[in-house]
């Protein structure tokens, strides 16, 4: 199979060799002078039948043949699919896709032009505690030293070029997926630029801007510092023939004349061009506000660029004197902030709901600078639960049906939990999920930092240090008492602390803070039980109304029998995305305590409960009818809406509890003499039943 295969790639023009699996390169003693003809049908008969596995050589001797290879078992492949083919779908049925034998993915096709070497298209640094080797993913790595920490460099996406060479099907592990070897798709330039810039986008090692210390000499601030603080760069983009291709925490960006696909990326005011056809910037390399201003509107003299921005206000110390923003932020972008939050009726209805690039979780259920309450009882587990959801999220991966839209970065500060309480949590959901494999995954997503001195307004400004410092997309604060500094039951003391200090820090960093917070435990008797049911569940939180109010989401977790437990999204809940036991939109599910470790698991529904529940409520609900009136389902309705303090959506929304206990109620109160009316029947006295009923005697005549 091998010869064959071999024999029919080299009559298409490929340079294939034998080759060794295990370290994969080419089985013979010298291949070099391969690189510039192509062996023999002799050769090829003579070295393969023997051969455990075959290569093809890159470049010019195969016909300009480059190979992208995407490593760590193909982790940012579906990604890259993505990218390219929202820009140009139809390139990517014209490819070769195979996958290889440690679960990676190579795509292939030749250029109608000369292809470059191999090339390193994105990389991860991930953090270790020593110099000591490592294996991740199968592979032995040797960390270096980065500053004061080890840390080792993860190569994601790479290309196969001149000089370069690839193993391939039908070697053993190697399956072709798309496309033949003997039929290879000749590419353009622009098109081999773009299957690039797709994988260079989603490199996630990016270089640092290079420091400059210019300054004008007139200012007693440095008005390149000042523009990289308030300065716009998105419009300096767009004035030189720049456009947003895909907005997002990571933005695209085209470089002018390149109408589709991404030439630079754009995140935490650093752009990143890698594009070798973006003049004048430089290929590979990052550029501050103010580098890309000195290079696009004074032609890389940073003397003239400092000058030009003094003159437009930058680089001016600013008046902080007294209480605004900027006390708990610190340098703030108020200006900034002002402008992007003035939206104008045309805004509004040209904005896509549907692809909001704010949004982290579910159908919009969570998005950028926005508030998540995790409320449960005492020593329920809430810390358990929290850790299991952001570990999820941190691999991109749904908690229940929740899911992220990409990996998501967590920020955990802490009060309550030791190093030991938080290790054996952590390490009890990597094994009861079964992902201690993907640590080195999670490695740079999460960051935990206890602190049980802070609160108030210190609070605030020392979370947004930290906030700075690790660049989080959600920060856990668990609990909310151990930092709240007051009674939380004082509205004005919560307000305080949620709208005027977390709230501000959200809107100025874009982070969503997740607050574990928590309530009473269930009275135990059923009946009091049903009644706390029948409540908002968004209100479970001990304290202040704000809470809820303010939070845009609210999880609750409570404990409904011995080892049983309910998960309910009580806020948005339909926007979440939680799945019962069948995959099936829910509002609230079934939990338990795992059995392999700390962490949760699902758990089929206590019917016979949540049936005596649903029940009780559906008998206040015809305790509040008029007996003897008849009713039509939409008045049934509004009386269910009213004894369960809910809005109509809720109410007929499959999956809730709502819609069960409305359903229950007329089945319950329906009239089989006169179908679509519903009623309750009087009940009648005994004295009534003597003076106007039939006795018991004639009854029975």
């Amino acid at each position: 199979m091998l010869v064959d295969a071999a024999l029919n790639y080299l009559r298409s023009g490929l340079c294939v060799l034998p080759a060794r699996l295990a370290d994969k390169r080419p089985a013979l003693p010298s291949w070099k002078a391969f690189q510039k003809c192509l062996p023999n049908e002799q050769q090829i008969r003579s070295w393969i039948t023997d051969a455990e596995a075959i290569c093809i050589l890159c470049g010019e001797v195969s016909g300009h043949v480059e190979m992208i290879d995407f490593d760590q078992r193909g982790e940012l492949f579906d990604a890259w699919l993505e990218s390219v083919c929202t820009v140009a779908p139809d390139l990517l049925d014209r490819l070769l896709i195979e996958t290889t034998q440690n679960g990676g993915n190579h795509v292939v096709y030749r250029c109608s032009e000369p292809v470059c070497g191999n090339i390193r298209l994105a990389e991860r640094a991930v953090p270790v505690l020593d110099g000591n080797e490592v294996t991740i993913n199968g592979k032995k790595y040797k960390p270096r030293k980065n500053g004061d920490r080890w840390e080792v460099v993860l190569t994601l996406i790479e290309t196969r070029g001149q000089g370069g060479l690839f193993l391939c099907a039908p070697s053993p592990g190697y399956e072709l997926k798309l496309g033949r070897f003997d039929k290879l798709t000749v590419v353009t330039p622009a098109e081999r630029d773009l299957l690039l810039s797709a994988a260079y986008a989603l490199n996630e090692r990016l270089p640092q801007p290079e420091p400059i210390t210019i300054t004008d000499g007139t200012s007693s601030g440095r008005p390149g510092d000042d523009f990289n603080q308030r300065g716009n760069i998105r419009d300096l983009l767009q004035k030189h023939g720049w456009t947003l291709f895909r907005s997002g925490e990571n933005e695209h960006w085209s470089r002018p004349g390149k109408e589709r696909g991404t030439s630079a990326t754009l995140k935490d005011g650093v752009l990143y061009v890698f594009s070798s056809n973006a003049a004048p910037f430089e290929q590979n390399k990052a550029y501050s506000p103010f580098g890309a201003f000195a290079l696009l509107e004074h032609g890389g003299d940073y003397r003239k660029a400092a000058t030009s921005l003094h003159e437009q206000g930058f680089g001016k110390k600013e008046d902080t004197s007294g209480v605004d923003l900027s006390g708990i932020l610190g340098k703030s972008r108020d200006n900034e902030i002002a402008a992007s939050n003035v939206l104008t009726p045309n805004d509004l209805f040209n904005f896509n709901a549907g692809d909001d690039p704010n949004t982290l979780l579910g159908n919009r259920w969570l998005c950028r600078a926005g508030a998540c309450l995790v409320v449960g009882q005492t020593g329920i587990g809430k810390s358990s639960f929290s850790m299991q959801a952001m570990m999820a999220w941190a691999l991109g991966e749904p908690l229940f049906g929740i899911t992220p839209t990409r990996p998501l970065r967590s920020l955990v500060i802490q009060a309550e939990n030791d190093v030991g309480d938080l290790s054996e949590m952590f390490c009890g959901v990597l094994r009861g999920t079964d992902c201690v494999d993907r640590l080195p995954n999670l490695q740079p997503m999460i960051t935990f930092v206890s602190e049980t001195t802070r609160c108030g307004s210190s609070f605030h400004a020392w979370a947004l240090s930290l906030i700075e410092k690790h660049k989080p997309d959600l920060v856990w604060v668990d609990p909310l008492f151990a930092f709240l500094g007051g009674n939380a039951s004082d509205q004005e003391t919560v307000s305080k602390f949620l709208r005027n200090g977390l709230g501000a820090i959200a809107q100025q960093t874009g982070v969503t803070w997740m607050i574990v917070h928590h309530t009473n435990k269930p009275p135990k008797d059923s009946d009091k039980r049903a009644a706390t049911i029948a409540s908002d569940f968004a209100y479970l939180g001990a304290g202040s109304a704000e809470l809820a109010n303010w939070a845009r989401a609210v999880l609750s977790v409570r404990e409904t029998a011995p080892g049983q437990f309910e998960l309910r999204a009580s806020k948005r809940g339909r926007r979440a995305g939680l799945e019962d036991s069948d995959g099936k939109p829910a509002t609230e599910i079934y939990l338990k305590h795992g059995l392999h470790g700390i962490c949760w698991e699902r758990s089929d529904a206590p019917e016979d409960e949540r049936n005596e529940c649903e029940m009780a409520l559906a008998e206040e609900v015809m305790a509040a009818a008029d007996a003897g009136k008849s009713y039509d389902r939409h008045e049934v309705r509004k009386i269910v809406e009213r004894v369960l303090g809910l809005k109509k959506s809720s109410v007929l929304s499959p999956g809730r509890r709502a819609h069960r206990v409305y359903q229950l109620t007329l089945k319950r109160m329906s009239n089989p003499m006169f179908p679509g009316m519903y009623s309750v029947a009087p009940v009648a006295s005994v004295a009534n039943t003597n003076a106007t009923g039939p006795s018991a005697n004639s009854l029975n005549n």
